[in-house]
């Protein structure tokens, strides 16, 4: 008999709130009731119980929903004329009434101290949620979580009274918090600086004993991050015993990230799946807690046989010692082993099967050490693809770091990756060759990025612009959905390929180039300058921090300077003396790009207009040139209105008539190109369904990890291929009316 407790944990991180550019401005009615089925929402809590509460708020108003078994839905109730906030907005907080009066977007809530334990979910009264319409007219809302959730697992045979979780840096985590939800920024749950330090889960009256599979505590925490590990006591009838983990342990909101307190000697150096046919697919990370198995789609997963070695004496799985290739067992759903060591400490080990029809991308950082911030690189990380015939090619030594602005911010981050050897013979997934690349995570749609790339490859002036293959991403071990491995934009002879500026380079035969740039408002690079004329926010991406001298900068700085002189003083502008500053026709190509490419495309224009992530370059001796074109989401060619022609330079541009005649004259070569007419053969129609067709598998089990997705895969397919013809015609009305 096993008398020694031992524990494992879980963290299930659940959804904030929805995209803002979606939510109706329009006043609309809350619906008498509304699909708020759990299942539906979150993984790690469950069924509500007959005559429980939701409250919504909004503004002042408030409206009580009642969950009524029988029909499994909340039903209106209490005293509410079912008005919705008139700016469209909804806020859903479980099983409690706020302390104070809310104001727009602003909530005082609470996590308690102490939590009950209700079998295989949380307590209600601690998950806080967030609930906002899930289409225009606001009749159905998606309910999604504010906090995180911790799952400890208990094994044992003796009585447990409590399960309380505190930090070694004794982090806030119970008590009064301020929930705030707004449209330019994600969900924050703030904790009042006298909130507790610990969190305990009550077992009912009786207690809990353990099972076989042992027994769940779930824990709903603030999203903190405990940077020195946290500390577990668990009361038992038998005593006390106190649990460490000194690794980092990351509490956010839409990842699932697994945890094991594992005994010595205890863990698994290989592992894989036989299928009946014999062959074996394996996983390329075996380190942690959560072990995935890529399989082609189709691969029969009722019938598998895991092949393992291990560092303990046994692997159990069902309870039961098994030998590697002698059990088969129903991976259809993920499954549990254990390996146990002489002196019966023990490792649990999730097994999840994934089914894929796209390259696999691996990526397992030193120790699976957590990614927390976009400024420090995590170096010696692996990088792995497994392609879609099996192949798996190794690149060696790789570092990784989180990347994005707004987008960091959302439970599903993006990442840069830079290659410890540039690949040279084979590239990656048949891009050229580079060291540095993008894991840019699929969040408001599937598709947008890749048609943007290749709507902008077909503008006459571009070279080039980046290419992007959709993937699955396995990163330490789990399996985080679906991303694009994108080419980063860099000075290179396969990217831009301009002249590489060193810091010796300060002559006049030199300082003149390259530089890469980008006009971006959230300024944060440390080499940046606000122009002179049109208080443009530019930062210098190349030569980098370590780089860049002085002189150089001074030299960058000063010609955009001219540039916009020429355009300001109204002498100059008569003459077009900007015209010995910028590539007009690459400016042009620009507009054509985003101007057609839409409301979503462009954030409706902010982005391009503002700017942010508006790329230029200049080479040794060259004009300064716009492009490459970057960051595209989704729901291309949606929107019929003019939204880039009165930002950056051109609500300038555009008083001249010289500049208005080149856009006309180019604006027919461009449309030739998009549809397969001119240099390009075949329709950007042909590679919008191509790239449809590649991801839509994925995408349908990215929907289910990632629940508040903005843009299902159907309706952005639909409006980007009616919208793209309907919005070259609007545009060229507008073209010739200029």
């Amino acid at each position: 008999m096993r008398i020694r407790a031992y524990i494992a944990f879980c963290l299930s991180i659940v959804l904030c709130a929805c995209h803002p550019d979606q939510i109706s401005d329009q006043r609309t009615k809350m619906p008498e009731k509304f699909n708020a089925r759990i299942d539906d929402v979150v993984d790690c809590h469950g069924p509500w119980q007959d005559g429980e509460c939701l409250y919504v708020y909004g503004n002042s108003e408030v409206c009580a929903y009642r969950y009524t078994d029988k029909e499994e839905v909340f039903s209106l109730s209490g005293k509410s004329d079912g008005s919705a906030p008139s700016d469209g907005r909804c806020y859903v907080l479980s099983g409690q009434i706020l302390d104070s009066e809310p104001s727009t977007g602003t909530f005082a809530v609470k996590i308690p101290q102490t939590q009950v334990n209700r079998g295989k979910y949380v307590d209600p009264k601690a998950h806080i949620m967030v609930a906002f319409p899930e289409d225009m007219a606001g009749d159905m809302l998606g309910l999604h979580s504010a906090v995180g959730f911790l799952k400890v697992k208990v094994f044992g045979h003796s009585r447990i009274r409590t399960v309380t979780v505190v930090g070694k840096n004794k982090e806030l985590l119970s008590g009064t918090a301020v929930l705030k939800v707004g449209r330019s920024s994600a969900t924050t749950l703030e904790m009042d600086p006298d909130a507790g330090k610990s969190v305990t889960v009550q077992a009912p009256e009786e207690g809990v004993v353990p099972a076989e599979n042992g027994a769940d505590f779930f824990f709903c925490l603030p999203p903190v991050t405990f940077s020195a590990g946290l500390t577990v006591v668990i009361r038992t009838d038998d005593g006390n015993f106190s649990l460490e983990e000194t690794n980092p342990v990351i509490i956010s909101r839409g990842r699932l990230t697994t945890i094991n307190q594992t005994g010595a000697g205890t863990t698994f150096t290989k592992l894989g799946l036989q299928i009946p046919s014999g062959q074996v697919f394996y996983s390329n990370d075996v380190m942690g807690p959560e072990i995935t198995v890529c399989v082609p789609k189709g691969t029969s997963l009722k019938s598998m046989t895991p092949v393992f070695e291990h560092t303990g004496a046994t692997v159990e799985m069902f309870g039961k010692p098994i030998i590697s290739g002698k059990t088969a067992a129903n991976f259809s759903s993920p499954l549990t082993m254990t390996v146990f060591s002489t002196d019966e400490e023990s490792s649990m080990y999730t097994i999840k099967v994934v089914e894929y029809d796209l390259p696999v991308v691996y990526v397992s950082t030193p120790d699976h050490t957590p990614i927390v911030d976009r400024e420090n690189w995590i170096a010696e990380s692996s990088f792995i693809i497994q392609q879609t015939d099996g192949t798996l090619v190794d690149y060696g030594y790789a570092s990784i770091k989180g990347r994005g602005n707004a987008s960091w911010s959302r439970p599903k981050k993006s990442y840069s990756i830079k290659l410890a050897v540039k690949p040279k013979e084979l590239g990656v997934l048949g891009m050229p060759g580079h060291k540095r690349w993008c894991m840019i995570a699929v969040q408001w749609g599937y598709l947008g990025n890749s048609i943007g790339y290749e709507l902008a490859r077909r503008a006459e002036s571009y070279a080039w612009q980046p290419h992007g293959r959709h993937v699955e991403f396995v990163l330490n071990g789990t399996h985080i959905g679906t991303y694009v491995l994108a080419e980063q934009i860099r000075i290179d002879k396969n990217r831009v390929d301009i002249k590489s500026l060193k810091p010796e380079d300060i002559g006049e035969d030199k300082i003149s180039g390259g530089y890469l740039l980008t006009y971006d408002r959230t300024f944060n690079d440390p080499n940046k300058f606000k122009s002179k004329y049109f208080n443009m926010p530019v930062m210098i991406k190349d030569p980098d921090d370590d780089d860049l001298v002085p002189a150089q900068f001074t030299w960058i700085q000063n010609y955009i300077n001219e540039m916009e002189a020429a355009m300001s003083d109204n002498t100059r502008f008569a003459r077009r003396d900007y015209l010995n500053y910028l590539d007009i026709d690459t400016y042009i190509d620009m507009w054509f790009v985003w101007e057609l490419a839409g409301k979503t495309g462009s954030h409706d224009g902010a982005d391009f207009a503002h700017p942010n992530s508006v790329w230029f370059f200049k080479d040794r001796g060259g004009k300064l040139k716009a492009g490459p074109c970057w960051d595209f989401d989704s729901y291309l060619f949606s929107n019929q209105k003019l939204l880039c022609n009165a930002g950056q330079y051109y609500g300038r541009l555009f008083q001249d008539p010289a500049f208005r005649a080149r856009v006309k004259e180019k604006w027919p070569v461009f449309r030739a190109s998009v549809e397969g007419k001119g240099r390009y053969k075949t329709p950007i129609t042909e590679f919008i369904d191509s790239c449809y067709n590649h991801v839509k598998y994925s995408a349908a089990r990215n929907q289910k990890m990632w629940t508040w997705t903005m843009y299902k895969l159907d309706t952005e397919y639909k409006t980007i291929r009616s919208g793209l013809p309907a919005k070259m015609d609007w545009l060229e009305k507008q073209i010739n009316a200029l």
